[in-house]
């Protein structure tokens, strides 16, 4: 039967018309979220659609069909504000748990919603002319699939899926690898993350596991856990903003809060090489950690000239186990700086830029993902350029017995020229093996 609008029929096609009206927003948004490159115009498309919306509906409010334009207009407008105020009531906008910036958030939150709530009260005032209960039936249903398809839709068009690939030290892919996830979106608590947690996801025979994610504002920290493995977690950071090209990474131990650090494409899917260690390689105890400042150890006016190892101090001469010269290779104050290290009494170092520690599938990396000092490749003396760049490359260090190993990472600072220099850093220490990754007992 033809719904009537004052013993007049109503016509279909305006009916249809308008209900392809309501979804021009809808589709606006959800066409310009699709592609990284257009994501940042998609509000203010669907905005100019809402536009659109609201000129037809005061053009047409004396007709039955109007509802179908007035129901989205209103509802979707109360929705909105009411999430808004939500949002911001849970928000904390002071203390530990607060976000930089988070009290400007919260008011730009009650702004919108005090906005919306206007445009439910005008909606309200200037509502249809005539009302049909059959008109507001197909509105409220074709809100109803708006909200719906706008909701599955962002979630498709923004998908983006974090992909890790996981070998054995040998560089063999590793099958069945249990990988669980936590998310966290913009603002306390992720109040805006679509999927909270999620998993197990299980890699694949070729290593492989796609954790399902989005573009944009959302931290991702991954678990992932094999038997015979050791437990690691992968954390990815947001992208803040459109403009931003690389979300940088940390890989974790249960002993180590950021084993290595790294970074992926942000429009691209993010794809994750990892080295996964066996219990077998698990640290000990034995690992001793010493934080290194040579202020501490000599006077300011005494040129520290050697590290001892046993002990993590400066000397003021080459009583020491690795001698320290810090220069400007063309004797130009702040500019040129060089530290030569030279091994004493039998020590022997390997240097390794700070590229070398990250993630890789070629297992020639692994030890030093995980802190395990190399068997080969030591010399008397390594050179390392602008060591005033924290936290610099690593140095490994073997003692004259073949037992002992060390990690150094230091630090040089003053003009390389005629200020005394000063040094900082740390050193891990194992006395008996090549196992460097600090045990938190140690602390």
């Amino acid at each position: 039967m033809t719904p009537v609008n004052n013993h007049r029929p109503t016509s279909w096609i305006a009916l249809l018309g308008a209900i392809a009206i309501t979804w021009l927003p809808v589709v606006l948004f959800l066409w310009l979220s699709s592609d990284p490159k257009t994501a940042s115009k998609a509000p203010g498309a669907a905005l100019a659609g809402t536009a659109v919306v609201v000129a037809a509906y005061v053009f047409s409010r004396k007709q039955a069909w109007s509802l179908v334009l007035w129901v989205p207009l209103v509802l979707g407008a109360a929705v909105g504000g009411l999430s808004l105020v939500g949002t911001g009531l849970s928000t904390p906008t002071s203390g530990p748990n607060a976000g930089p910036l988070e009290g400007v958030a919260v008011l730009l939150m009650f702004l919108i919603a005090v906005g919306l709530g206007g445009l439910v009260f005008a909606g309200t005032w200037f509502r249809p002319k005539t009302w049909s209960p059959m008109m507001l039936v197909i509105g409220a249903m074709n809100t109803a699939l708006m909200f719906v398809a706008g909701s599955t839709g962002f979630g498709m068009a923004t998908g983006q899926e974090i992909m890790l690939h996981f070998s054995d030290p040998a560089g063999k892919p590793v099958a069945g690898a249990e990988v669980r996830f936590e998310r966290f979106g913009y603002g306390s608590g992720g109040a805006e993350v679509f999927d909270v947690s999620g998993g197990p996801f299980h890699s694949d025979s070729e290593g492989v596991v796609r954790v399902p994610s989005r573009r944009m504002r959302y931290k991702t920290r991954m678990t992932v856990s094999k038997e015979g493995f050791r437990e690691i977690t992968v954390t990815l950071d947001m992208q803040l903003a459109e403009h931003d090209r690389m979300r940088s990474y940390t890989v974790s131990t249960y002993e180590t809060r950021a084993i290595a650090t790294g970074a992926v494409p942000a429009t691209d899917t993010p794809l994750i090489p990892l080295c996964l260690s066996p219990m077998s390689d698990a640290p000990t105890s034995k690992v001793v950690l010493f934080d290194l400042y040579s202020k501490h150890d000599l006077p300011e006016t005494v040129t520290p000239k050697s590290l001892d190892l046993e002990t993590g101090k400066f000397s003021g001469d080459l009583s020491g186990d690795i001698e320290l010269e810090y220069f400007s290779a063309s004797n130009t104050r702040y500019r040129d700086q060089r530290l030569r290290l030279r091994g004493l009494n039998g020590v022997q170092l390997y240097l390794v830029s700070r590229d070398e520690c990250l993630p890789t599938t070629t297992h020639t990396l692994y030890e030093q993902l995980y802190r395990i000092a190399p068997q080969s490749g030591y010399g008397q003396e390594v050179m390392i350029a602008n060591p005033g760049n924290s936290p610099g490359p690593v140095v490994y260090v073997r003692a004259s017995d073949g037992k002992l190993h060390g990690r150094l990472c230091i630090e040089a600072l003053g003009n390389a020229v005629d200020e005394t220099p000063r040094y900082n850093g740390t050193l891990e220490i194992n006395p008996s093996g090549r196992n460097l990754e600090w045990v938190k007992e140690n602390d």
